[in-house]
């Protein structure tokens, strides 16, 4: 049987910062409708039996988890938000999660909330739709961040705990997607540059 992904069609909801869809049984592509599409990291929330991972959170200018509570992705089982790298469109929201896994290369920044290493750099003309009123993007920066877990090469690690439990072609297809989602090729990839990540997605 082949899956339909289920898509949630937002374009009359005005008052929603995201947008999601459903690419396989429990994997969701979440993005921001309002940042430039050619700029914007491609968010991710991968459903487990004990607990979900968000991969990537966003600028932060809206809160990404009440989002997920309110549209019933997520629920009572713990969430982990993990970065794959920290530049600003993929880490700023990682301060609305309580439990935050960052690369070693990269935590101490994280921490210091150091938006020279998180390559900050958002002008007005790329938020189509501010978030509030009065907001300016000169203001923004990405919020310090003290992670409840630092990654060497254990990304892995993270599913298994997590329960998520797939099929073997699955599995390599979902994580593949996230995958080639992630600025690969972007040098402070810490995360994804990892050769057991790699092996990972593509093999396991």
């Amino acid at each position: 049987m082949l899956f339909s992904p289920i898509v949630n069609n937002q374009e009359d909801a005005d008052w929603d910062w995201f947008w999601w869809e459903e690419v396989s049984y429990g994997l969701y592509l979440i993005r921001e409708r309002f940042f430039e599409p050619n700029k914007r990291a491609n968010i991710w929330l991968v459903q487990g039996s004990l607990r979900d991972l968000v991969i990537d959170a966003g600028l932060g200018l809206r809160d990404l988890r009440s989002y997920l509570e309110a549209t019933g992705l997520i629920g009572s089982k713990a969430v982990m938000a993990v970065a794959t790298h920290i530049h600003f469109e993929h880490s700023g929201g990682l301060h609305h999660f309580d439990r935050v896994a960052v690369h070693r290369a990269e935590a101490k920044a994280l921490m210091r909330g150091n938006n020279f290493e998180t390559a900050t750099w958002l002008y007005d003309s790329e938020i189509t739709r501010t978030p509030q009123k009065g907001w300016r993007a000169k203001h923004y920066r990405v919020k310090a961040v003290q992670p409840s877990r630092i990654l060497d090469h254990a990304f892995q690690n993270l599913f298994i705990q997590a329960g998520i439990n797939r099929t073997q072609s699955e599995k390599s297809q979902n994580l593949e997607s996230i995958y080639q989602s992630c600025d690969y090729y972007n040098s402070h990839s810490s995360l994804l540059m990892s050769y057991q990540f790699r092996l990972f997605v593509r093999y396991e």
